[in-house]
């Protein structure tokens, strides 16, 4: 079965009957043409998402900066997830950043003790806070 905006297509649409293919053709022409301008109607309405005042397209920018394979996502935390690959493309990398109480992006310290080591993530971190301004 089909559903499509409360409407049921039962299975009239496996049928085989000679009368009835020209129609449920016809319909499944009309459907597909529906679902089609409805997926191009939300691709055209641009709205930006931003993350604490600051629009993601920007971060993403910002995160090619560092390295041209790196982006940002949202988590289902709120948090602010720098994504990248190793060399290889085969491990996956990511860092949880967060706004810290003085208003400024701070990483979160998984597997990683403060000012032993620098990485990317930490350069992503600082040209951010240089850069923007977060509510």
């Amino acid at each position: 079965m089909f559903y499509l905006t409360g409407e049921v297509i039962d299975d009239k649409i496996t049928t085989q009957c000679n009368g009835e293919d020209r129609y449920m053709s016809n319909l499944i022409k009309q459907i597909i043409a529906s679902i089609l301008e409805s997926l191009k109607d939300q691709g055209t309405n641009n709205s930006e998402v931003y993350w604490h005042g600051v629009s993601l397209s920007d971060l993403n920018s910002t995160a090619k900066e560092v390295r041209s394979r790196y982006f940002v996502k949202i988590d289902e935390s709120d948090c602010l997830v720098l994504h990248w690959t190793s060399n290889s493309g085969k491990t996956f990398y990511k860092t949880q950043c967060v706004i810290g109480i003085d208003g400024k992006l701070r990483r979160m310290p998984q597997g990683y003790y403060q000012n032993q080591w620098r990485d990317d993530a930490d350069r992503f971190v600082e040209m951010v806070n240089k850069k923007f301004l977060f509510e």
